[in-house]
């Protein structure tokens, strides 16, 4: 029973809460930063794309 009362203090509370916190801080930044990451590369392809079909409607 000490242990589980031990385990409910608000200092333990207050550190269980901060490190289930940063973490999922982390886990969303790191999701988004992927997200943005692979956005900005499909942007890149298809701003070559139709960079590279400009060119050709051009060229004829």
């Amino acid at each position: 029973m000490g242990f589980m009362r031990k385990l409910l203090s608000p200092a333990v509370r207050d550190e269980l809460t901060m490190s289930t916190s940063f973490f999922s801080d982390s886990l969303v930044s790191g999701v988004v930063e992927t997200f943005r990451s692979a956005l900005e590369l499909v942007v890149h392809g298809l701003l070559l794309v139709l960079e590279g079909g400009l060119e050709n409607k051009m060229r004829f």
